[in-house]
């Protein structure tokens, strides 16, 4: 059933004996070979390169794979390894963040390991050996993301203030006897120049009555989505206004 139960066996022997089951090869270290790398305990059956990679956290080693061979190698020994060279270009992430991104890349890389910034192309290189180019790439694909965006729809119009002049709008055809407020009407026909006189009063949330003659006193005008929908629509069909653009940003 590939369970064993191991008293103070070689850790290259364990590992040599998992790297066959998982059929790759394996090179016994000679600077782990000590009695501080002997092995005792019971090992269950399972994936055999996790249970390497399980022994090789206990004893501060890490695995390294090279073609179709796992090595077992300590801190030095990591640090001695060919350094690489892997550039990247960041996609989300802008190059005011640089000193926040290499600060996050520094630390995980060898006392060697370096990590520069190509401004014309926005571009992170780092030379370091290869395992650690591995965690590098890890944290930069986890950070370099894209973030939420806010979209706004912009209309601009033309406004024919002559037909306004001539003519009023039905709002309430538009967006409902009771879907806007007599004060937000009468903003409205102020900032398109239509005539303010109105069908009829009615009371405001403040417990105040606007009249036809009445000028509202605020010029903001906030409207919900589906009543600035309404509001064009009804603009648009009494010929009032033109929509010249409809940019995005």
């Amino acid at each position: 059933n590939g369970e064993y139960l191991i008293r103070d066996a070689a850790i290259n022997d364990i590992f040599q004996m998992l790297a066959k089951r998982a059929n790759k090869q394996y090179f016994h270290n000679t600077s782990i070979s000590g009695a501080d790398f002997k092995v005792s305990g019971h090992l269950n059956g399972g994936d055999p390169l996790q249970q390497m990679e399980e022994l090789a956290f206990q004893y501060g080693l890490t695995l390294y794979t090279k073609g179709n061979t796992v090595y077992a190698l300590n801190a030095e020994q990591l640090n001695r390894l060919p350094a690489t060279e892997w550039a990247y270009q960041l996609r989300y992430l802008r190059p005011t963040d640089i000193e926040q991104i290499k600060g996050l890349i520094q630390p995980i890389l060898s006392p060697t390991g370096v990590a520069n910034y190509e401004p014309k192309t926005n571009t992170i290189i780092i030379v370091d050996a290869a395992h650690q180019v591995a965690r590098a790439k890890n944290i930069l694909a986890m950070v370099d993301k894209a973030k939420g965006q806010v979209v706004i729809e912009i209309k601009i119009l033309s406004v024919n203030s002559s037909a306004g002049e001539r003519k009023g709008v039905d709002w309430a055809s538009n967006l409902g006897n009771t879907g806007i407020s007599l004060e937000t009407i009468a903003s409205l026909n102020s900032l398109f120049g239509i005539d303010n006189t109105l069908a009829a009063t009615g009371t405001l949330g403040s417990g105040s009555v606007l009249r036809g003659s009445d000028t509202p006193s605020n010029n903001t005008i906030v409207l919900s989505p589906i009543q600035m929908g309404g509001v064009l629509h009804a603009l648009q069909r009494g010929g009032l206004v033109t929509q010249t653009s409809n940019p995005t940003l």
